[in-house]
């Protein structure tokens, strides 16, 4: 049922999800780490992987390559991120 039903809907939470540095919405993130419990770390991981982080790598990289980055703000955000997965 879980599978079935709520992996898809966070799945397409996750991608709709904007990564954008300036304006971070996290409620999709949120959403699918939620519910690390009951569906494990393999799927939640898996999700994370196929719908997300292809996006937040993007972003990054386009950050680090604008002129004139800031670090400190770049590793500000990698720190933001890196809070909200467990260890």
């Amino acid at each position: 049922l879980l599978s079935r039903q709520l992996l898809p809907r966070l799945a397409d939470g996750l991608d709709a999800l904007v990564v954008n540095p300036a304006a971070q919405q996290l409620g999709a993130v949120r959403d699918a780490l939620a519910w690390l419990p009951a569906l494990g770390a393999e799927a939640v991981a898996m999700l994370l992987d196929e719908h997300l982080w292809g996006k937040w790598q993007a972003a990054l990289q386009a950050w680090l390559a604008q002129p004139g980055v800031r670090f400190e703000q770049v590793a500000a955000w990698y720190v933001g991120w890196r809070s909200l997965l467990p260890a």
